[in-house]
């Protein structure tokens, strides 16, 4: 009686085997016998590989031959730094996407307007980089759509920090200087607004400059996005799913005022409180900083009459939630008399109706965050995407939107988030 062995096995067989197999693996099966290399050079067990690795169900390969070219020249080495990271830019910030794009390995730059009050608008997005993957060793790219040039790439593989240099300091800081001119001429006049826009241009700039001249990394942290499945179980309904009165947590663009549209994390900090982390920020308090608090155990339910005065609203009483989040009552909602006339998206105008209120706080400072403090707030959630602050001592309702786009997910679930 014949011995059966692995190599004995039929072709489709031996590949559905070496598809549960992890890629550092099949470089070993390889080395076997010539049987067994044959199948690893197969394209459809590469493909399966690169669709695991990636996490998507479609992976175009672009102007790569083949996906065992892919994975050996691109995905081996950078597939761990795929996923979302905020970039540490002085006070400012920025959302870092590291995504595979057709053949591909692009980091994209997301940031809000520099507008006042555009959270419905697009965000901004730029390519900072590119890997590309036709190539090998993989071609590194700095500013691919702007003015390319070559950069290095490192990570540090037990806390997931991206370390990024660019090889060729003038011809960044140039197109750097020119997306700034293209920023200024978005607007008209010369309000304070107009100048707080100028302001942040400056000192980013100044910022790179000292980075790029010195030759230090411009350093990315991981930022995992929450969602759904982070929503305390104490919050849910009975039968699981998240009631209309609190939020799915995840990212929003919020309205700064003349600091424009900054981009908000908001996570559940424990089964009573939810906090909105900055992403990005500006000189007053900056990116990383907590700029709301909310505090669901103390919900707050005023009257239409209440609601025409900030002094009225923020001395209400905190009164512990005595049912079920689930089973708060929803509201009529009313902008308060003395911002009527303040500069305001005309959406705050036309909300009606909320479906919950809570007292909260929001963190305000000086320049350069010199003495911050929390000042008493409402928190008012008026449907899963869209909330607001009703901030009484600047007299001030602002909205905040849930940045609807999906973003590239983490291949690397190690590694710890900075908030």
């Amino acid at each position: 009686m014949s011995v059966l062995t692995l190599e004995t096995l039929p072709e489709c067989v031996i590949l559905e085997i070496l598809k549960k197999c992890q890629a550092k693996d099949l470089a070993a099966v390889s080395l076997t016998n010539t049987t067994l290399y044959s199948v690893t050079c197969i394209d459809t067990l590469w493909k399966h590989i690169c669709q695991r690795e990636l996490h998507q169900n479609v992976v175009e390969l672009g102007n790569v031959k083949s996906y065992r070219q892919l994975y050996a020249n691109l995905l081996h080495k950078y597939k761990s730094i795929l996923g979302v990271y905020q970039i540490e830019w002085d006070h400012y910030g920025s959302l870092l996407e590291i995504k595979y794009d057709c053949g591909n390995i692009k980091g994209i730059s997301v940031e809000g307007t520099v507008e006042e009050g555009k959270i419905f608008d697009d965000l901004r997005e730029e390519v900072l980089f590119t890997v590309k993957g036709e190539t090998y060793p993989p071609e590194l790219i700095c500013l691919p759509d702007n003015d390319p040039h070559s950069l290095t790439i490192s990570v540090d593989e037990a806390t997931g920090k991206l370390e990024s240099r660019c090889k060729n300091s003038l011809r960044h800081l140039k197109a750097f200087m020119c997306r700034l001119e293209q920023e200024a001429n978005i607007r008209d006049g010369d309000g304070d607004d107009f100048s707080f826009q100028r302001l942040r241009g400056f000192m980013k700039l100044r910022f790179l400059k000292e980075q790029l001249e010195n030759d230090k990394p411009m350093i990315s942290v991981p930022l995992i996005l929450p969602c759904a499945d982070d929503v305390p179980t104490s919050l849910r309904k009975n039968d699981g799913s998240i009631p209309s009165q609190i939020i799915t947590p995840g990212l929003f663009k919020g309205d700064y005022s003349v600091h424009g549209v900054e981009l908000i994390l908001f996570k559940y900090i424990s089964e009573n409180e939810l906090h909105g982390f900055k992403v990005t920020g500006d000189r007053n308090v900056s990116a990383g900083k907590i700029s709301l608090k909310c505090f669901l155990d103390y919900p707050v339910n005023p009257t239409l009459e209440e609601q025409k005065s900030m002094e009225v609203l923020q001395n209400m009483p905190k009164e512990k939630r005595k049912v079920p989040v689930h089973e708060l009552p929803k509201q009529r909602f009313k902008i308060p008399e003395s911002v009527v006339g303040v500069q305001e998206s005309s959406a705050v105008h036309a909300l009606d109706y909320c479906f919950a209120r809570y007292h909260g706080q929001c963190q305000i400072a000086y320049d350069n965050y010199q003495h911050p403090s929390f000042i008493p707030t409402n928190i008012v959630v008026f449907n899963d995407n869209l909330i607001g602050a009703v901030i009484f001592k600047l007299q001030k309702v602002s909205l905040f939107k849930r940045v609807e786009r999906s973003f590239q997910s983490r291949i690397d679930e190690n590694v710890k988030s900075v908030f």
